[in-house]
């Protein structure tokens, strides 16, 4: 391995990747064991559920994905009956796509197993837990602001 590649291992920037992945994965094998559904569609499925309705060019833009993959996305969580897509009326070449009941009942169900699962990996902080959350939130703020320019 090259120096720059040993110094890039204890770095701030390298942890996080990992330790972000790893929840990743933890967040995949739980919603697929109980919710049947994967992590990329929790995160489509949050962004219709805090966006509402959405066009699948709005869901592609947000989610920094190809149009191809929300298309196919939005066809299996349909099928699975999570997901309600209508023509726009405005535009009949576009779909708008927003939550069904059984959709919304799943994303709570989500949040609740996800928010329970990372309750042991953030108890190690005890009382820094708000610090360590408000340290999140200056550094997201920070990276939005550097790359929304």
């Amino acid at each position: 391995m090259t120096n720059e590649g040993k110094k890039f291992l204890n770095t701030e920037v390298n942890k996080l990747h990992g330790f972000i992945y790893m929840l990743d994965q933890i967040a995949e094998k739980i919603l697929q064991d109980n919710l049947d559904i994967t992590y990329p569609d929790f995160l489509m499925m949050m962004v219709l559920d805090n966006m509402g309705a959405s066009s699948q060019q709005q869901l592609s833009n947000y989610l920094h994905v190809t149009k191809s993959s929300i298309s196919k996305r939005v066809d299996t969580l349909s099928k699975k009956n999570l997901l309600i897509r209508v023509s726009n009326p405005d535009n009949r070449r576009e779909n708008i796509v927003h939550l069904s009941d059984q959709g919304i009942d799943t994303i709570t169900k989500a949040y609740l197993f996800l928010d329970k699962a990372s309750d042991p990996f953030f108890k190690v902080l005890e009382d820094k837990r708000d610090d360590f959350s408000e340290m999140v939130d200056v550094l997201l703020k920070e990276i939005r602001h550097d790359h929304n320019h």
